[in-house]
């Protein structure tokens, strides 16, 4: 299940037959070699699947990938490659910071260590609902989780544990809004679009799209719009300190096809990377140890 910026969840369960037989099929988009502007992506050309899955017969290796997707097909590099078929929904990932994978579908949550050839289950599928983002501990990886509610679960075991010190995102308990917090002391989130609504509360016309804020312990270093009025809504998919994952989707339905950006800070680079339905996206690795400046895109 897609959930935007702030984690939409009206109407998706009734949107997941639709999306699968529209985009079951389909293939996801990837960059052209000009970047796009943050507001008017040019068209993108379409990523050949693989002649032949892979099903973890190999050990995963991710040292030559920058993000990896997790859309209705399964779990791919940003080169296209199949790496592991998953039965959606939620069709969720994160980086366990430690070269591997964590990610959720239908069948539950799971750990795909580095240089395992096949991912370890840690969670019943009726126990967890969706993965957000791991922490790192001094024992094993924490990762957190939307369940009934924000919840933390260890990777050796997935049992319940206290929320982490360090957890690289802050979520309130109706998620609102997720602010990601990268080693390095940088904030980043994005703001709910700014609406005027009907005689029903229905949303009728957008005033303001979403905004992405970038701040340090002093302040803030960016606010820019980020979207438009036919992709008001912004989320965040993973930020490392210096580069964003952020992907654009319009107020409705409940599960769009979405333009995917990366942003670099260090850069001011922002490019649009695919456009997928149904899909989250994720770093690999740690955090790089960059410092600044920040460059606004």
């Amino acid at each position: 299940m897609w959930v935007s910026a702030s984690w939409r969840l009206t109407g998706a369960i009734g949107a997941m037959l639709v999306v699968v037989a529209c985009t079951g099929g389909d293939a996801v988009n990837q960059t052209p070699s000009t970047s796009p502007s943050l507001s008017s992506p040019t068209t993108t050309s379409t990523l050949a699947r693989p002649s032949s899955t892979n099903p973890g017969r190999a050990a995963i290796d991710l040292s030559n990938s920058i993000w990896v997707v997790h859309g209705l097909d399964g779990i791919r590099l940003d080169d296209g490659t199949l790496i592991w078929e998953t039965q959606p929904f939620p069709a969720a990932i994160a980086r366990d910071r430690q070269g591997g994978l964590v990610f959720t579908d239908s069948t539950g949550l799971w750990w795909f260590r580095a240089g395992d050839s096949q991912p370890m289950r840690v969670g019943r599928a009726d126990d967890i609902y969706e993965v957000i983002a791991v922490a790192r501990t001094a024992a094993d990886p924490v990762a957190l989780v939307w369940a009934a509610g924000p919840t933390f679960l260890s990777l050796s075991d997935g049992s319940s544990v206290k929320a982490p010190p360090n957890s690289p995102v802050e979520i309130s308990q109706d998620l609102a809004r997720l602010t990601w917090t990268a080693d390095n002391g940088l904030s980043a989130w994005a703001t709910e679009p700014e609406v005027e609504r009907d005689t029903e509360n229905q949303p009728s016309r957008i005033l303001e799209p979403a905004h992405l804020v970038v701040a340090d312990s002093q302040g803030v270093l960016v606010d820019i719009r980020i979207g438009d009025v036919d992709q008001a809504w912004a989320t965040i998919h993973d930020f490392d300190g210096q580069r964003i994952i952020i992907s654009l989707g319009p107020y409705e339905p409940a599960m769009p096809e979405e333009s995917f950006l990366l942003v670099d800070l260090a850069t001011g680079d922002a490019r649009e990377i695919f456009r997928a339905a149904g899909t989250k996206a994720t770093f690999v690795g740690a955090d790089p140890d960059w410092r600044g400046p920040v460059v606004a895109p």
